[in-house]
């Protein structure tokens, strides 16, 4: 067993520990992306795995059941992340014998469940909350025999009050569509609870990254301009002499400067203008300028350390080169893809937007 800033926390869906596999872990790799299910593996010495189950008087087959066995990452003091352990597999030779486990986030339950039946009518809410909305869905998506995977309900920010209605929708499906067109943030703590923010995150003067300095390398920085669109045309559903429902959305300030650029999108199961105009407005807050974006590599092993901030934050970042000015500020941490290898090396990569 070796020194591992890492606990491998297992529990059963209710919230009984099971076990800890700090120091026998290795290979360690969590990926966290805003607004999306996280990424868990590790790996584990088999005549290790079996050692450690028989001193904790746990049989070693029901330590780690996929699909069952949850799993909460800690890095020294802090959490980062839980899971539901979903595959397991081992590589065994003559040489080796290891164990190969992954776990995805709490989200992806919600892939099993939906707003509605296909034979039952739309699930509609009328001038509710849309905190409300998402929250209401996933507790009716635990409502019944076995149906409760234990997701209880955080704080949920009071956001505006609109009109919405699902037609037989994935509810994991349901609450990232619903990220992307109000623009809200939601993650899932460790132990299962869900919150939905006006917006994750803070601006950290106190969190900086500097190339020359704790920045090892920047392999890529791109300034995008390809799907730059600043007049958005929204059209929904319709029937008689209506037609289709139509909104329209401009950003006059890239209109100016990069001509107009047009884009339609279409939402045919959508009735509401207002509904429309938030797709729309939502589409052109992501390509109405052109996309600045970095990638930059640190060493966990390096301050800031990885507890002290979160994905959402907004971080200081700082460059040499006066070609890349833009890069010089705050920019948004999007992504973090955390590697702590079996020799005990530490890399952090964060995906960064403007």
């Amino acid at each position: 067993m070796q020194d591992s800033p890492y606990h491998i926390e297992l529990y059963e869906p209710d919230g009984t520990a099971l076990g800890d596999l700090v120091g026998r872990a290795r290979n360690i790799h969590v990926i966290q992306s805003r607004n999306n299910p996280e990424e868990i593996s590790f790996d584990i010495d088999v005549n290790e795995f079996e050692r450690y189950a028989e001193l904790i008087h746990v049989e070693s087959d029901r330590l780690i059941i996929p699909g069952h066995t949850e799993v909460r990452i800690k890095r020294k003091g802090g959490y980062l992340c839980g899971g539901k352990i979903v595959y397991m597999t081992p590589r065994i030779s003559s040489s080796v014998q290891v164990y190969t486990v992954r776990a995805v986030g709490f989200l992806t339950l919600l892939m099993d469940r939906f707003t509605n039946k296909t034979d039952e009518p739309s699930r509609s809410f009328v001038g509710t909350p849309i905190g409300s909305i998402f929250s209401t869905l996933i507790t009716e998506a635990q409502t019944g025999t076995n149906r409760d995977f234990g997701i209880t309900i955080g704080s949920i920010d009071t956001l505006a009050s609109i009109d919405k209605s699902f037609d037989a929708m994935r509810v994991s499906d349901a609450i990232k569509d619903g990220s992307e067109t109000y623009g809200f943030d939601f993650y899932f703590t460790p132990d299962k609870k869900f919150y939905l923010l006006a917006k994750l995150g803070k601006t950290r003067p106190d969190i900086v990254f500097d190339y020359p300095g704790n920045i090892n390398e920047i392999p890529e920085a791109p300034v995008d301009a390809t799907n730059l669109k600043n007049r958005i045309y929204a059209q929904g559903s319709g029937s008689g002499t209506e037609g289709n429902k139509k909104a329209q959305s401009n950003d006059v300030n890239s209109q100016l400067n990069y001509v107009v650029r047009e884009d339609q999108i279409n939402h045919s199961d959508v009735q509401s203008i207002g509904e429309l105009q938030a797709y729309g407005d939502a589409e052109l807050a992501k390509w109405g300028n052109p996309v600045r974006t970095a990638v930059i590599v640190t060493d966990g092993s390096e301050q800031p350390a990885v507890t002290s901030w979160v994905v959402g934050d907004f971080l200081k970042t700082r460059t040499m080169y006066r070609s890349m000015n833009w890069f010089n500020g705050f920019m948004r941490a999007d992504k973090r893809d955390i590697f702590y290898d079996e020799r005990g090396v530490e890399t952090v990569t964060i995906s960064l937007s403007r």
